[in-house]
């Protein structure tokens, strides 16, 4: 395989994940809520939305019988639908407590 075919498959995974880094909008709010509990229900929303991430697309959970190449884009893939999985089980969980975010500057 050329090596920008590879470079290609290694690349364009971690490339969408960056893409999708920042998120939509500002920062979470809720009334009557403080930084200090927006933070912490914030830490307890990304340790959930973690665990349910590693629970649906666990590390390690490839198949050997696909050979390097075909491992390394189970991997990419795994890691993709797993950080997927996060951020919205994330989203989900602050709007369940009653956050919302605030608008973006500039809009």
């Amino acid at each position: 395989m050329p090596h920008r075919t590879v470079a290609w498959f290694v690349l364009t995974p971690w490339l969408a994940l960056a893409a999708c880094s920042e998120p939509p909008g500002g920062q979470w709010e809720r009334p009557g809520t403080d930084a200090v509990a927006t933070e912490r229900d914030a830490s307890s929303c990304r340790d959930s939305a973690e665990q349910q991430g590693v629970r649906r697309y666990p590390y390690g959970s490839g198949s050997p019988a696909l050979g390097g190449a075909g491992a390394m884009m189970s991997q990419q893939r795994d890691e993709m639908n797993r950080s997927n999985t996060e951020q919205a089980a994330f989203n989900a969980c602050m709007r369940g407590l009653g956050y919302r975010r605030a608008s973006a500057k500039g809009q």
